[in-house]
């Protein structure tokens, strides 16, 4: 199916579909696909910028599997994660930018402030023990927590170092990761991190974010399963029911980030016009995605999907299911 500028339109306000054919960004092998749709809420873009993330068919992802997995492969996603107890893992904070570093080298940990946010039950210098803490980090605070972004170059992963395993609670001060000044005036490094001034919502179901639902579970606890769609959206928890989750509202699906666009169509062209026809190629049928983007000759090895077939200079659109 071609999509025109009409049906992409009917995406951008208040839901999506994922298309997997579209996905440019992979993490993972496996014959099962799942796929990871984050948007900011940072004044600089409404897409809902998409990857995707491969497992076998037999295995047991969870989301927090998949996340790592893709922030880990991918150069332009970046996850600030915290052990918060017995349940796992929490997700904090959230960058994108044309490369991690971008992302790694633009924060900053408000040390000072979050002393002084009257919010924040984790004692700095004194362990706050009926929130069950045992251990208090002192002003060596913010050197873990620029040692956990530098440690991050590799693994694109911060991990918070003010954990639930190391000091028996928490530290919930995510509103003071923030970007330097520079950065958040960049409109290519987005970035959204928060507890008590908004928070990361999370959303799990199929493909039409009509079927996404609510999740009151974090990463750690919620499996994946082929075809799902786990998307974060970031919400200010100034803006009504945020705190439920009650916001509905996605951006356009961005497939492509920092690469170049997917070409549009040309209608009076057609659709053969998008490959080169030459002399070796005329007798072989080659198969493609929607995009343009080759899959092989052998249709047995397709998923389910709508592609190109292709012999020559003629071009259909096959359906397998």
């Amino acid at each position: 199916m071609i999509i025109t500028a009409v049906a992409m339109a009917a995406l951008t306000l208040r839901g999506f579909t994922v298309d997997f054919s579209r996905i440019r960004h992979w993490a993972g092998s496996g014959d099962s696909e799942a796929a990871l749709v984050v948007q900011f809420a940072d004044g600089k873009s409404s897409d809902a910028y998409v990857w995707g993330y491969r497992f076998d068919a037999d295995a047991t992802p969870t989301a927090e599997d998949m996340f790592r997995a893709v922030a880990a492969e991918s150069g332009d996603l970046v996850l600030l994660t915290q052990y918060t107890g017995y349940m796992g893992n929490t997700v904090c904070g959230i960058g994108h930018s044309p490369a991690s570093d971008d992302v790694l080298g633009a924060l900053r940990y408000d040390f000072d402030a979050a002393v002084e946010d009257g919010s924040i039950s984790f004692g700095y210098y004194t362990p706050n023990a009926t929130m069950g803490q045992t251990s208090a980090p002192g002003g060596s605070a913010p050197d873990y927590c620029y040692d956990a972004i530098a440690a991050a170059e590799q693994s694109h992963i911060i991990e918070h170092p003010l954990d639930a395993a190391t000091y028996g609670y928490a530290c919930y001060d995510y509103d003071y990761w923030q970007l330097d000044d520079v950065a958040t005036d960049d409109l290519a490094i987005h970035w959204n991190s928060g507890w008590y001034v908004g928070y990361w919502s999370y959303w799990v179901g199929g493909a039409d974010s009509a079927s996404l639902g609510y999740s009151a579970w974090g990463i750690t606890s919620v499996p994946v399963s082929d075809q799902a769609v786990h998307a974060f959206k970031y919400l200010l928890l100034s803006e009504p029911d945020a705190s439920t989750g009650a916001s509905t509202q996605w951006g356009s699906l961005n497939y492509h980030h920092y690469l170049e666009p997917e070409p549009e169509p040309d209608p009076d062209a057609g659709i053969a016009t998008l490959f080169v026809d030459t002399e070796s190629r005329r007798k072989r049928i080659e198969y493609y995605r929607i995009d343009g983007t080759a899959v092989g000759s052998d249709a047995a090895a397709l998923r389910q999907g709508v592609y190109l077939r292709r012999q020559g200079s003629q071009v259909t659109k096959i359906l397998i299911n």
